[in-house]
């Protein structure tokens, strides 16, 4: 296992102890899509709630961060948990789909060490980043198309995600989608 699943295991193993849902989005998102992109954080749209908020500061805690939560910048609420590894970034909104439960709702489970974690499907990504429109989203934006269209013209089952245990809707049966002989 790598460094970085590592930690994102560390991070995901802590979200669930403290009882924080978060969908993992952004290029972190991308890259569990296999996307080949960078990033230097770990971005996470989180409902914005006082309970969540203090949940953060608890999750800060127990990490044994650097800080804690503090204000990314000045035209948002979202906060960053700085830590030894990498950033973690609680995002209480994100462009192009402001509601947690919609973003959920085409999101996938990514399986991390016995549990699983929402990913962002790759739609939302290019949405998101689509509305940021800032000079490093535009950057990644090629790429994110492209790889979503290579995906779907393939006629990957799942397009924007690699192995998924993708849920409907509240009530609905999960779907165990499967890749074509990976």
């Amino acid at each position: 296992m790598s460094a970085d699943f590592s930690y994102l295991l560390k991070v995901v193993r802590l979200l669930d102890e403290i009882g924080i849902e978060a969908i993992i989005v952004g290029n972190s998102a991308s890259i569990l899509t296999q996307v080949p992109v960078f990033t230097e954080d770990l971005a996470l749209f989180v409902r914005d709630t006082p309970l969540i908020r203090k949940r953060i500061r608890e999750f800060a805690d127990r990490l044994k961060a650097e800080s804690r939560p503090e204000p990314i910048g000045l035209l948002t609420d979202a906060v960053r948990v700085r830590s030894g590894d990498v950033p973690i970034d609680f995002l209480f909104a994100i462009g192009g789909e402001p509601k947690f439960e919609s973003v959920r709702s085409r999101a996938w489970r990514h399986p991390q060490g016995g549990r699983r974690v929402w990913v962002a499907s790759l739609e939302d990504v290019i949405a998101s980043k689509k509305a940021a429109n800032r000079p490093k989203d535009q950057a990644a934006l090629l790429i994110l198309e492209q790889t979503l269209a290579v995906k779907k013209a393939a006629g990957d089952m799942a397009a924007e995600h690699p192995v998924a245990y993708r849920v409907r809707s509240k009530g609905e049966h999960a779907r165990t989608w499967k890749r074509n002989g990976r």
